[in-house]
């Protein structure tokens, strides 16, 4: 290049290089920090794969924040901790998938990230370290007998807006019941809606946005709830959720495909994984990182339990597979050998000594724990799903349609009403206070959730699984409040019409009750009448049966007499006609003792005993007439006893006709009962009203403050994309100036050749022409003067440019910093 051209300065890239490492403190010398030391290592190690354009796993690496928050198996920094920390196992290749992949990154480089995550993952100079998070998991208590040592864990203030609404639920694959309490999860569709099993009320709903949520597990003290799943053939993990709270307590795997079945240990310290991949990956609860991995399947992971004592795990797999393990190491423990085909579910008893399995060959087997059958029995056509409660009852479920209830021993005990279409899965449901299970949650393929009874198997009642959204619910409410409010007029009505009823029939019973208690009284003394007639009838005719037999005494007597005056008079005839002896017989006998004064006692004997006679018939005459009147007066007091009868008969059929007050006073209590009851219920409803209000209050006061930020965010962006668009005119005019500048100069510099050149070719006659030369000169000194302001230019453009290449990088770590 000729020496009178000229460009723009350009520093060395090495010098750059040098500047920048002397400037920058060094890593061992003072503070780590994400901007001036770990995000360079990223951007050339990492971003490729990991940014906010290509998040591969959920991960950006390419800001503080997004590197802050994880991936979608969460967070993989632990401050304090290296060796804790996910991100620090994969990029020293401790553990898999290494990244990146192939070639570590330098070792002086590790030195750095190492030094970064010990050192409390510091953003820049002015931020402070994050303190180590202690595990959540590790601060539940759990007693001996996996029994919580207070009251059994419940939501408390979760929030009941649906995640997602549809018009149709799908299969509902999953179920989960909480040991101590009547709590039932139900997972669809990135949400787990919480139930009560004795009133049927939702609880609250818990999102979950990492996918497909296809297994739900409560821990065995009930305080924790698994939720895992993911998104098919892309991703999967598990999260722990506390009930009371529904917060996120850790989330373990980071799976290349959806999860389908996962277990916690009963001490909340190992979560085991498995699905499509064919391995059981067993992660620790405290930091996350892979405990053991066990490949002894062939075929898909369907089912895994932690056995309640945990000491085994009892995987299976959809080829017949059937295996138990050491929980805590991994070690193989038996091969159960006996199902034909896939095993759906597996269900440990509580005291760990037996573990049941359904399969798709349609049997229920139950197994020791040292993997001896111990005895099988046919279940179903196809059984998908098998449960044991705490007192040993089995419950399962199939494609039949059906839900079966068996003894301990395999024995049929129940059958339940069958569902609508396969029923999917099945779990014993825990009374309050934790008592024995008597009632099912069983779930089907067209997503019907029912609450069984199990001693009778009939429907309780539903639970949804796709609950109503918040404003659905308050509409609801109040078109419950309104009718109740449009029945209650009427119902109140009701009851002041009963109540009337009810005392017009007391009032009429109690004027019947004063006419028969008067009937009564006629009866009552006419009764008396009758029976004080008879008795004086009965006493005439005892007394007239003695007269009779006086009578017939007189009778007998004066027959006697009369017989005996016969017989004397008789002899004293006989006497007479026999004169010779009667002198004799006379002088010899007193005058009483002739045969003359007998005959006279003896007619005055029958005299006497006629006078007998006659009072005797005239004393039975008296007393026939006096039975005769008792006679008349008790037919006149039995005609009156009748007429009191038929009075008293006719007043009680009278009072018979009357409304029956217990039925009036049941209808009226039935009334107000009713009331109570509508305003109960209008209660309920305005209660129910007030929650859904309050909560869609929340909700869109929520959503309010979402919106704000997202609007703050939105705003900043728009300006920060001002500045930039600014900037970048701002750069095309400082080019566009630079190229003008650039132009002048390179016409000043050939100016200057061609002037130079005449100056040699002049020099000949510089003499001759002197005052031409110092006119030359003068013009080549102009020209020169040019020159250096156009060099000040071309500096002064490369300072714009610098400044331009300041801007650019303020602007990008702005959007980073403003990303979400």
């Amino acid at each position: 290049m000729p020496h009178h051209k000229r460009k723009p300065l350009e520093p060395c890239a090495a010098t750059l290089v040098t500047l920048a490492l002397a400037a920058a403190p060094a890593p061992g010398a003072e503070e780590v920090t994400y901007q001036e030391h770990v995000k360079p290592i990223l951007r050339e190690h990492c971003l490729v794969c990991h940014s906010q354009g290509d998040a591969s796993s959920g991960l950006a690496l390419d800001s503080y924040a997004a590197t802050m928050a994880g991936g979608a198996g969460g967070e993989i920094l632990s401050a304090g901790d290296a060796a804790a920390s996910r991100f620090w196992r994969l990029v020293a290749h401790e553990e898999g998938p290494e990244m990146p992949p192939g070639d570590k990154i330098p070792e002086e480089q590790l030195v750095i990230l190492r030094k970064w995550i010990d050192g409390g993952l510091l953003d820049d100079t002015g931020s402070k370290p994050k303190q180590a998070k202690r595990s959540a998991i590790a601060q539940v208590e759990v007693s001996q007998d996996n029994r919580p040592a207070g009251e059994p864990a419940a939501p408390v203030g979760w929030r009941r807006q649906p995640v997602v609404t549809a018009p149709r639920v799908g299969p509902v694959t999953a179920l989960a019941a909480s040991p101590w309490a009547p709590i039932v999860a139900v997972p669809w569709q990135r949400q787990v809606s919480l139930y009560d099993t004795e009133e049927f009320r939702l609880l609250g709903v818990l999102p979950y946005p990492d996918g497909a949520p296809n297994v739900v597990r409560f821990s065995r003290d009930g305080s924790v709830l698994l939720v895992a799943g993911g998104v098919d053939a892309k991703r999967g993990s598990a999260s722990l959720f506390d009930v009371k709270t529904g917060v996120r307590l850790a989330t373990v795997g980071d799976e290349l495909d959806t999860v389908l079945t996962a277990d916690v240990s009963p001490d909340l310290s190992l979560v085991a994984l498995g699905g499509p991949r064919k391995k059981v990956r067993v992660y620790r609860t405290s930091d996350g990182s892979l405990a053991y991995e066990a490949g002894k399947h062939t075929d898909w992971i369907t089912a895994i339990e932690f056995s309640p004592d945990g000491r085994r795990l009892a995987t299976a797999d959809r080829s017949a597979g059937l295996l138990l393990w050491q929980a805590s190491a991994g070690n193989p423990r038996a091969d159960l050998r006996g199902h034909k085909q896939a095993v759906t579910s597996v269900s440990w008893r509580a005291d760990s000594a037996v573990l049941a399995s359904a399969s798709e060959d349609g049997d229920v087997r139950l197994w020791q724990r040292d993997g001896k059958s111990v005895k099988g029995f046919r279940a179903h056509n196809q059984a998908t799903a098998v449960a044991v409660a705490r007192d040993g009852r089995i419950a399962t479920t199939g494609r039949d349609r059906k839900v079966r209830v068996w003894s301990p021993e395999g024995k049929p005990i129940q059958n339940a009403e069958p569902m609508a279409d396969s029923s999917l899965a099945v779990v014993f449901t825990a009374a309050p206070g934790g008592g024995s299970a008597e009632r099912l949650v069983v779930s089907d393929f067209n997503g019907s959730v029912r609450v069984v009874d199990v001693a009778s198997g009939e429907t309780l009642g539903e639970l949804a699984a796709n609950p109503p959204t918040l404003a659905s619910r308050l509409a609801a409410a109040e078109a419950r409040a309104a009718a109740i409010n449009r029945e209650l007029p009427a119902a109140e009505q009701a009851v002041t019409a009963a109540e009337a009823s009810n005392a017009a029939a007391e009032h009429a019973h109690e004027a019947y009750a004063d006419r028969l208690e008067a009937a009564r009284q006629k009866r009552r003394l006419a009764q008396a009448r009758v029976e004080e007639s008879a008795r004086k009838a009965a006493d005439y005719r005892a007394e007239a049966a003695n007269d009779e037999a006086a009578v017939a005494a007189a009778e007998r007597v004066l027959t006697a007499a009369q017989a005996a005056l016969r017989v004397a008079s008789d002899n004293l005839a006989e006497a007479g006609d026999d004169g010779s002896g009667s002198d004799t017989a006379s002088s010899d006998t007193t005058a009483n003792d002739s045969p003359g004064g007998v005959v006279q006692a003896l007619a005055q004997a029958v005299d006497h005993a006629k006078r007998d006679v006659a009072s005797a018939r005239q004393t039975l005459e008296e007393v026939k007439q006096k039975q005769a009147g008792a006679v008349a007066v008790n037919k006149k007091a039995v005609k009156a006893l009748r007429a009191a009868d038929q009075v008293f008969a006719r007043v009680n059929k009278r009072r018979a006709g009357l409304p029956d007050l217990t039925a009036t006073k049941a209808a009226a209590e039935g009334a107000k009962q009713q009331v109570e009851t509508l305003r109960h219920k209008l209660a309920e409803a305005k209660q129910s009203v007030a929650e859904a209000s309050a909560e869609q209050a929340d909700y869109l006061n929520a959503s309010a403050q979402i919106a704000a930020r997202a609007d703050r965010l939105a705003r900043a962006r728009a300006h920060a994309a001002d500045e930039v668009t600014q900037a970048v005119e701002a750069d095309a005019l400082a080019r566009k100036r630079l190229a003008t500048q650039q132009t002048e100069v390179d016409r000043l510099a050939d100016q200057i050749a061609t002037l130079q050149s005449k100056l040699r070719r002049q020099q000949a006659s510089k003499r001759a022409s002197e005052e031409q030369a110092r006119s030359i000169a003068d013009r080549v000194a102009l020209l020169r003067e040019k020159l250096a302001q156009a060099d000040a230019a071309s500096v002064a453009a490369e300072a714009e440019q610098n400044e331009f290449s300041a801007a650019e990088r303020a602007r990008a770590e702005y959007l980073q910093e403003a990303s979400p």
